[in-house]
């Protein structure tokens, strides 16, 4: 019976050496319809690169990070939905068709149930797409006069915040019950014409939209409970919140400064200079470390908020085809949670030595049986 137990543990314990701990990804869209994987514990791309249709816009990851949603304009006179399973990033058919074209931006509802698409075309509406049975729900949220660039859930997934430069204000619906969502009063009070973007800080309860339009060139903040805006005097097109919502920064693709800013205070913590070119970003949900995508210089720079010298850390190349840009253009949300890990199972290695130390057993106790 020792070496019975010997065996077992013996071979549990070289079983865990195959195992990989489930870390989460970073996932980079381009135009051209491809989805490159970096994995973030060493920082290094993933061989496998996976083809989603041309013409991709935006790209959502659920909650518990086992799925990746794509959205394409690659199959006229309709889009479609393209689904990744984050586990072993494959491509889940069939692709789903949603009635919209051209420029839409998506994202997910908290509990991963839903996906709330920004149809400009043909016609201004939010649609509202099941994940559980992957398919639209009708009829649209019809919202006239819309021209979208983004939108966001709070943290509890009742409401839905689009930017709608459009009608130079900030769309407010009410997703308590996503099958029969409300269209709420806009947030009018606050000039959001010309926004590039919209993030939600869950510990302020309070968006940020960047307005390069704006004569200052600013970050508007708004409390989403007065629907009131401070704005902050710092330039930038691109907003990510770090997980806490304690964090915003903001990207300038023209100076390459990705500024930080304390949302308790919305005082400005400093800048991170990642070169002309800064076009994406998105925090890491564990160490907070910031990735942001550098569409000039093909890669990804790595920064330590917490380091006392605001310079990249470390560079992943991600090798975007030339003549296309990088998606999502607005807030960084292509890095998710780890992936569930996967089912303990024992490794090659820890499989043979399982079976030889069994086999050594057997051997041992018919021995003594017959010398018994």
């Amino acid at each position: 019976m020792r070496l019975i137990r010997l065996a077992l543990c013996l071979g549990l314990l070289l079983g865990q050496a195959g195992l990989a701990l489930a870390v989460p990804n970073a996932y980079v869209l381009d135009f051209l319809g491809n989805v490159r994987i970096v994995d973030t514990a060493p920082n290094t791309l993933v061989p496998n690169t996976l083809a989603v249709g041309k013409e991709a816009w935006s790209l959502a990851i659920s909650p518990d990070g086992s799925r990746v949603y794509t959205y394409n304009t690659d199959n006229p006179p309709n889009a479609q939905i393209t689904i990744i399973d984050a586990a072993n990033n494959t491509i889940i058919p069939p692709t789903v068709s949603v009635p919209c074209t051209f420029d839409s931006w998506i994202t997910i509802s908290p509990d991963g149930a839903f996906l709330y698409i920004a149809c400009n075309n043909p016609t201004p509406n939010v649609l509202v797409f099941d994940t559980g049975t992957n398919s639209v729900l009708l009829p649209p949220i019809s919202i006239p006069g819309g021209a979208f660039t983004d939108l966001v859930t709070n943290q509890t997934g009742t409401r839905l915040y689009v930017a709608d430069h459009g009608n130079s204000v900030i769309q407010v619906i009410d997703t308590t019950n996503p099958v029969s969502p409300v269209v709420l009063t806009p947030f009018s009070s606050v000039d959001s014409s010309g926004a590039t973007g919209i993030a939600f800080s869950n510990s302020q309860n309070r968006l940020y939209v960047p307005r390069p339009n704006a004569p200052n060139f600013d970050l508007l903040a708004i409390d989403v409970g007065t629907g009131s805006g401070t704005p902050i005097a710092v330039p930038g097109r691109h907003v990510s919140t770090n997980p806490s919502g304690t964090r915003v920064y903001l990207l300038d693709n023209l100076s390459g400064n990705v500024t930080a800013i304390d949302t308790a205070s919305n005082a400005i913590l400093g800048a991170f200079n990642g070169s002309s070119g800064v076009y994406s970003s998105a925090v890491h949900p564990t160490n907070e470390r910031i990735y942001v995508l550098n569409q000039a210089l093909n890669n990804i720079q790595v920064f330590d908020p917490n380091a006392p010298v605001f310079s990249p850390v470390t560079t992943v190349n991600v090798n975007i085809p030339p003549g296309s840009f990088i998606e999502p253009r607005i807030n960084g949300r292509w890095m998710g949670p780890a992936p569930p890990a996967p089912v303990p199972a024992l490794s090659t290695v820890g499989s043979t030595v399982f079976c030889l130390m069994l086999l050594m057993v057997g051997i041992v106790m018919r021995r003594r049986m017959r010398h018994g």
